[in-house]
């Protein structure tokens, strides 16, 4: 075997544990949602679980896919079955990609103007919860995202190592 077909084995290999590891992200954050077991979810819950898996769609984004994902006539269900080929190419193709760790950053230092690396919690949900911009969180989006990002022990958003976490969940 010569060099550059070593070299096409190993990207062969390389994308196919990338696409098992993505499918395998898409099963954990789907089933945590699938209240009833039978591979199903509410489509309220699809923004949450692309959330969950650093995808970052806009609202109009959102209803795009789930009208894409539901079934025909909708039902407000969408299966395992159709969400997991959707979100695999989502997640190859950058597709509602998340922003560079470094901006992220620079996102979160708006609320630490002493720039300890810390962001207190309630001063966040505060600003995420106001009313009147285009793209607003619910209250339950809020809560999830908070949840994820705390740090239980300070009560504070590490934001260094939350925008870490972020920007890797991607490159998986």
């Amino acid at each position: 075997m010569n060099n550059q077909s070593l070299l096409i084995v190993v990207i062969c290999h390389n994308n196919e544990r990338r696409l098992i590891a993505r499918s395998a992200m898409i099963k954990l954050a789907f089933v945590i949602f699938d209240q009833e077991g039978n591979k199903t979810v509410n489509d309220k819950d699809i923004g949450t679980i692309l959330r969950s898996l650093g995808l970052c769609p806009t609202e109009t984004e959102l209803t795009d896919l789930i009208n894409q994902l539901e079934n025909n006539p909708p039902n407000g269900i969408v299966s395992y079955e159709r969400l997991l080929p959707v979100v695999r190419d989502i997640l190859l193709s950058g597709k509602f990609g998340i922003l560079p760790k470094e901006e992220i950053i620079r996102a979160f230092q708006v609320f630490d103007p002493k720039k300890t690396g810390f962001v207190d919690q309630e001063v966040l949900r505060e600003h995420l919860l106001i009313k009147g911009k285009s793209e607003s969180f619910t209250l339950e989006e809020v809560n999830e995202m908070l949840f994820c990002a705390t740090d239980p022990s300070k009560n504070k958003i590490d934001y260094h190592e939350y925008a870490a976490r972020l920007a890797d969940i991607t490159k998986t």
